[in-house]
C-alpha cells in the first residue's frame, strides 16, 4: 500500500481520523453549533460580542514564563494567579476577563444559583444589587462608628422564584 502525502492540514494522520476531522469541521464550524468536549459544550463566540472577546482575549496571550512565578505553573494556574495579584484594578481586570469568557464559550450566566429551584441570580440583577447596596450600607455604618456591631438579621438575599436562600456561585476562579 503506497503511503499517503502529508497535505497542509492534517498532515500524516489516517483516512479515518481526516474524514472525522471534516466531518466535525461542517457539523460544528461552519453551521456554528456548540462543540461537545470531553464532557463540556463549548459555544462559538457571536460577533455581537466580539468587543467583549477581543478584550478578554489578552487571556490568551498571557506570557507565563515572563515571570518567574508563572514558570512552574501549568497556563490555566497562571492566568488565575493574576487574579490575585496586590493591585485590585489588575486583579479586577482579569477576574472579569477570564469570568466574561466562561459567559461566551459556556453560555454560563455568572451569578448566585439556587439550590433548591436552580435560578440563577445575576450579579448585575436587581435583587443582587439591592442586597450588596444593603450591605454596603450597614459596612459604612460601622467603620464610621454609625453603629457598633453587625444588626441581629442583617440583610438576606432570596431567591425570586422560590425565596430559597442557599445559593452557590455559579463561575468560581479559585
Amino acid at each position: 500500500m503506497a503511503e499517503r502525502e502529508p497535505d497542509n492540514k492534517y498532515g500524516l494522520l489516517s483516512d479515518d481520523i481526516v474524514a472525522m476531522l471534516k466531518s466535525y469541521e461542517y457539523t460544528y464550524f461552519r453551521e456554528d453549533k456548540p462543540i461537545p468536549f470531553c464532557g463540556l459544550t463549548i459555544y462559538p463566540i457571536q460577533v455581537r460580542d466580539f468587543e467583549d472577546f477581543s478584550h478578554c482575549a489578552a487571556c490568551f496571550s498571557l506570557n507565563k514564563n515572563e515571570d518567574p512565578k508563572g514558570i512552574r505553573m501549568s497556563h490555566l494556574d497562571y492566568l488565575l494567579s493574576r487574579t490575585h495579584v496586590d493591585d485590585p484594578k489588575e486583579s479586577q481586570m482579569w477576574s472579569y476577563r477570564i469570568h466574561r469568557l466562561f459567559e461566551m464559550v459556556f453560555h454560563i450566566k455568572n451569578g448566585l444559583k439556587c439550590n433548591k429551584c436552580g435560578h440563577v441570580i445575576g450579579y448585575t440583577d436587581p435583587e443582587f444589587f439591592e442586597y450588596a447596596k444593603a450591605m454596603q450600607d450597614i459596612i459604612a455604618k460601622m467603620a464610621s462608628g454609625e453603629i457598633k456591631e453587625a444588626p441581629a438579621s442583617p440583610p438576606s438575599l432570596k431567591c425570586p422564584e422560590c425565596d430559597g436562600m442557599d445559593f452557590t456561585e455559579m463561575i468560581k476562579a479559585v
